[in-house]
């Protein structure tokens, strides 16, 4: 029987050591859970806020392609009207290219003398005038300077009378 007490009373204390142990290991356990209760919590809030910032961006980003598509429509619309007026100008080019042409070996014909008659003219007559006109524009000079000119010329014509 005292060994029956004996084994029960050894038994007893390493049930008491080990329940020790248990509570010493229970509380380094509770802090380190405390520990990582509070870092849970700050990457909790961390996450939220990188949550907050993904979802910023994303709207932003949404609204961005929107903006994107709207002018993306636009120009698309802008390609289809420049594409209509270049055609457009292209047929009428066409049409007045040999006009064009002709008019270019026209010039090269003219003479000083041709030159100096016209300029004579106080009051050319309109078909002189019409010609005075696309001469200045093929020739890209400011044909409102030939008016000037002619102005300049009448009026000293008639100070002089």
């Amino acid at each position: 029987e005292k060994v029956k007490l004996q084994y029960e009373y050894n038994r007893l204390q390493m049930g008491i050591i080990k329940v020790a142990e248990t509570r010493e290991k229970v509380a380094e356990i509770s802090l380190e859970l405390e520990k990582k209760k509070a870092l849970v919590a700050q990457l909790q809030r961390e996450c939220e806020e990188f949550l907050g910032n993904i979802v910023e961006q994303k709207n932003s980003a949404s609204e961005r392609e929107r903006q994107v598509q709207a002018f993306g429509v636009r120009i698309g619309e802008e390609e289809i009207r420049c594409q209509t007026i270049a055609a457009a100008a292209h047929e009428e080019f066409t049409e007045v290219e040999p006009l064009l042409v002709k008019a270019n070996e026209a010039l090269e014909l003219l003479t000083k003398r041709d030159i100096g008659e016209v300029k004579a003219y106080i009051h050319p007559p309109s078909q002189v005038e019409k010609v005075m006109k696309a001469l200045m524009i093929l020739s890209m000079l400011d044909f409102q300077m030939f008016f000037v000119r002619l102005i300049i010329i009448h009026s000293y014509h008639i100070d002089r009378s």
